[in-house]
């Protein structure tokens, strides 16, 4: 593969896709021979599904309008839209076949692939947008039947180009054979009606600053121009990066002076493993938090947190006691975290590593008032 990311899903205006070079990434092997529903997907196993999209977004005149950098970003987010039905794909008890879940492992998926360079070259920012779009795929299909309809797609405003996704959800839909195809393409373009009255069509929904809009994603009910009177004490700053990312650089940098509540210092005060159980490091660490919190005074948690389960606790105590929140995540290419990682006295184990990066949920801006992204390219 090119160290070019934009190749080779992009040719030149009249030349075909590189297929061969698109066969050498092991995710995109990985998708011959697995089945998919007759009845959703006649055409056969979803490597031909993915083939058939992704031919008919070419052809699609308003992805031939697009400039080259969306072309490239919305390419490589039709060929990896189902990217992890291989591992989702199962035969149920009434033996339909399917692929539960597989647009939220698909985000994780690809988000871990294309970090470790396949393709090679995937900047951040592109990375994450094609991680939303695999995200969010289906939702142009199945927004009507969504109870919280209007905060899901502002909320996707907030992620992605929604004209972007709208087309991605065509070429799904135009690549694959089934009955009601006329009705799945009628709901796009329902979807794109409803992006236009709300006002995101041509861009995210524009909040009157940060704190309204983490204010509204907790709380749709108080609308989308409700203004938030901000009384907070103090900021808490959550750390969020996979071990060797430099999070510990980033503070002493940035913050030397800040008292910091470190699960991995207290595990060496406390000469415990991390193999052991946590649960007195936790609660250790919880209740140092909330005596500077108590205090109204600045601090910083530092843990890797790279998933939301784990951030949002946090963040709703950081809230209870009026902390503003503010999300730091720090990320380095794969090669020199590994290196980072393995120069470490508290080295994580690669098994571990490996089972991280599986899991790996970068902080999206709407999860704190304040959400930074420290992002080294070499």
């Amino acid at each position: 593969m090119e160290n070019n990311w934009t190749s080779p899903l992009c040719p030149a205006p009249g030349q075909p896709l590189d297929w061969e070079a698109l066969n050498a990434l092991p995710w995109v092997r990985n998708m011959r021979g697995v089945p998919q529903s007759p009845v959703h997907h006649a055409e056969g196993d979803v490597w031909i599904h993915t083939r058939m999209v992704v031919q008919s977004l070419l052809d699609l005149p308003e992805y031939q309008a697009l400039s080259d950098h969306k072309r490239s970003v919305l390419s490589w987010a039709t060929l990896a839209h189902d990217i992890s039905k291989p591992e989702c794909t199962y035969t149920d008890d009434d033996g339909n076949i399917v692929s539960p879940r597989h647009a939220v492992k698909g985000r994780i998926l690809w988000r871990g692939q294309a970090y470790q360079g396949l393709p090679a070259g995937v900047p951040f920012a592109v990375r994450e947008e094609v991680a939303h779009l695999v995200r969010y795929h289906g939702l142009p299909l199945w927004f009507l039947q969504k109870r919280d309809l209007q905060a899901l797609v502002i909320k996707a405003s907030q992620l992605m180009d929604l004209q972007m996704l709208a087309l991605l959800a065509e070429a799904d839909v135009r690549g694959r054979i089934c009955h009601d195809q006329a009705d799945l393409l009628y709901r796009v373009e329902l979807f794109r009606e409803y992006c236009k009255e709300q006002g995101v069509w041509d861009g995210p929904w524009q909040f009157k600053n940060s704190h309204a809009r983490f204010q509204y994603f907790h709380n749709p009910a108080n609308g989308l121009l409700y203004e938030p009177y901000d009384d907070y004490r103090g900021t808490a700053i959550l750390m969020s990066g996979l071990p060797g990312s430099g999070k510990d650089t980033w503070i002493a940098k940035n913050h030397p002076d800040w008292p910091v509540v470190s699960l991995d210092d207290l595990r060496a005060e406390f000469d415990i493993s991390p193999k052991d159980k946590q649960g007195f490091i936790v609660n250790t660490a919880l209740e140092r938090a909330k005596e500077r919190l108590r205090k109204g005074e600045n601090f910083i948690w530092n843990a890797t947190n790279i998933i939301p389960a784990i951030r949002g606790p946090l963040i709703a105590m950081f809230q209870e006691y009026k902390a503003r929140t503010r999300i730091v995540h720090i990320e380095v290419p794969y090669k020199r975290m590994i290196a980072q990682n393995a120069a470490r006295k508290a080295k994580v184990p690669d098994k571990i590593m490996a089972k991280m990066l599986q899991k790996w949920e970068v902080p999206e801006i709407w999860e704190a008032p304040d959400v930074e992204y420290v992002v080294s390219s070499s």
